[in-house]
């Protein structure tokens, strides 16, 4: 049987920062798709279709923006960054992405993943 559960794509190249943000997501019922490069994220995008990925910025080999990039353009819409620039806002780039601000917590995070998609 097929798990019909929604995915979160989760790619966060710091162990400890990709284990604190599955715990936090944990209870909200999805199944989480965790990695640690843009490599494997694209890796994991050819047999699944997740839907919703939350996206590091400042990843090892493809970036955080590039991936974004390469996500939407394989029809896929909700897309979070994250980064831990606080001055995010002023580059021009991320202006037409979703971005969440390091450190958040659960309830921010829930936020900014229902303003950017259906997984509730």
């Amino acid at each position: 049987m097929a798990d019909k559960r929604k995915s979160i794509l989760l790619v966060e190249d710091d162990t400890s920062t990709r284990l604190i943000i599955q715990k936090g997501i944990s209870n909200w019922g999805c199944k989480i798709l965790s990695v640690s490069s843009g490599e494997e994220a694209l890796r994991v995008i050819k047999i699944t279709n997740p839907d919703l990925a939350l996206i590091d910025i400042s990843l090892p080999g493809i970036d955080g923006i590039t991936l974004a990039e390469i996500l939407i353009e394989k029809k896929m819409t909700a897309v979070v960054l994250m980064t831990a620039d606080k001055n995010y806002t002023t580059n021009t780039v991320l202006k037409h992405h979703k971005v969440i601000c390091k450190p958040f917590n659960n309830e921010e995070l829930k936020a900014i993943v229902i303003q950017t998609s259906f997984i509730f």
